[in-house]
């Protein structure tokens, strides 16, 4: 049994849930087949505060490193 694609399954859900929509394009260019696009812009919108706290969770995390390192400048190097 194949995985199916992301348009059967979560795009659906997140139509449902207000995320996205589907805008049927032109088909002229495609040989009679219609082309589908998308608007994310309810997702984008659900989605940039976990996006700006994951975004300042890594430099947190980076600032925290880079003391960790500075703390060790009196170690030497290891010798083989």
């Amino acid at each position: 049994m194949r995985k199916p694609a992301i348009q059967e399954s979560r795009l659906p859900r997140w139509r449902r849930a207000g995320l996205s929509s589907e805008c049927i394009g032109s088909v002229a260019n495609t040989g009679g087949q219609r082309q589908n696009a998308y608007d994310f812009a309810g997702l984008i919108k659900e989605a940039t505060p976990y996006a700006k706290e994951a975004l300042q969770e890594r430099e947190t995390k980076k600032k925290e490193d880079g003391e960790l390192v500075s703390g060790c400048a009196s170690l030497e190097p290891m010798r083989t």
